[in-house]
């Protein structure tokens, strides 16, 4: 063999071990960016910390309305809200009466950070099926909306439903639910969470 096949041979060689090395290196930097997207997506921001603000144990006063034109009735209830798995989730358990019957329920409220929304869900002892609304805060950060939909048990289409929280202060916060009802807005029910502790 000659020196010039020899090269040639060598350089081959080189090259062969050089393109997989190469492929491997783009490989560790994929597999390196899928990790770190997921480590993004799994951790806790400003909107969890912002949940966390609202933790505590609160008295609540609550107004509901069954016609719209007429006065709404009245009750009081307690709610305690904790975030939970490490500060992701933020989880209200509410216990109270509603039309005279004791009402209890459980929501928990997420902040996205892929869908870049926040994500809350209802579910109660008046009903067997789970209440999911989306939404986001408006520009003052102190009014979350969102939006979702029901079933009426009446009549078994799916209603829109709407819910607004606003922070009136640190220690008091307002729900509001709405229905959509033929195109109009029904408010359904205030609730006011004065902290307790």
């Amino acid at each position: 063999m000659s020196k010039f096949s020899a090269l040639l041979t060598a350089i081959a060689a080189v090259g062969l071990l050089v393109i997989p090395a190469g492929a491997e290196a783009q490989e560790k930097e994929g597999m390196a960016a899928a990790d770190a997207a997921y480590m993004a997506a799994a951790a806790p921001g400003p909107q969890h910390a912002a949940m966390a603000a609202i933790a505590g144990s609160y008295r609540a006063d609550v107004k509901t309305w069954m016609d719209p034109t007429a006065d709404p009735i009245v009750s009081t209830g307690k709610t305690e809200f904790k975030m939970i798995l490490g500060g992701r989730y933020l989880v209200q358990h509410y216990a109270g009466s509603m039309m005279g019957q004791e009402f209890e329920g459980m929501g928990i409220t997420a902040y996205d950070n892929l869908d870049k929304q926040y994500v809350s869900t209802w579910v109660d002892n008046m009903g067997t099926g789970i209440m999911v609304t989306k939404g986001n805060y408006d520009e003052s950060g102190k009014i979350l909306t969102t939006v979702g939909e029901v079933i009426d048990p009446a009549t078994g289409v799916p209603l829109t439903v709407k819910s607004v929280s606003t922070t009136i202060s640190e220690d008091v916060h307002r729900f509001e639910m709405y229905m959509v009802v033929g195109g109009q807005e029904v408010k359904t029910l205030e609730a006011t969470y004065t902290r307790t502790m």
